[in-house]
């Protein structure tokens, strides 16, 4: 629970204050309020021992961040990208689904936070792909556009729409068997 809680905290990026109270009912939602707020505690405390001076913070008796001083983390710097308009740096930073293969079975509510930070950060890494494909496109990359289609496509396997887009740049580029390739294993895919 302590690294679930440091990625917790640490999100949407570093800085981000957190109330305790909300923290409780997503890590310890089994437990009375006393017994939450000392498992809380110990967290915090373990983290305090394990990470840098000044990492976490508090603001009061309510609040918890962590310093982004001290950690830096890839999802605040995709975002950072996004809006930039930095989306080739943006789709290169996402590596994946967000800490794949966490799992804590009794604090359900931080499994749903995490199924929608996942669902959330891959959505934007893949308008991040699509404005990169159009970007490209419309400078006349069509190799790196068809690159950026693809990889929206890989993102999102079952979007139509990033199917379409790839398989029209294709065709544009003559690969016809390319485009028909693609659109067939779409096809077998969601039937």
């Amino acid at each position: 629970k302590s690294v679930a809680l440091l990625a917790y905290l640490a999100m949407p990026r570093p800085g981000t204050w957190h109330r305790r109270d909300v923290l409780l009912a997503t890590f310890w939602p089994e437990l009375s309020q006393s017994r939450a707020r000392a498992a809380l505690r110990s967290a915090l405390h373990l983290l305090r021992q394990r990470l840098d001076d000044d990492t976490i913070r508090t603001r009061g008796d309510d609040e918890v961040s962590v310093n982004p001083e001290r950690i830096r983390t890839d999802v605040a710097a995709m975002l950072d990208d996004v809006a930039a308009g930095a989306h080739e740096r943006a789709v290169a930073r996402y590596a994946g689904a967000l800490l794949p293969g966490l799992y804590i079975s009794d604090a359900p509510e931080f499994e749903r936070w995490l199924e929608r930070e996942r669902t959330r950060l891959g959505d934007v890494v893949l308008r991040a792909a699509a404005a990169l494909a159009a970007e490209r496109e419309a400078a006349g990359d069509l190799t790196g556009a068809i690159d950026a289609a693809r990889r929206a496509s890989e993102l999102s396997p079952d979007d139509e729409s990033a199917m379409r887009r790839w398989v029209a740049l294709l065709d544009r580029v003559g690969d016809r068997a390319g485009a028909l390739a693609v659109f067939e294993r779409f096809r077998a895919r969601i039937s």
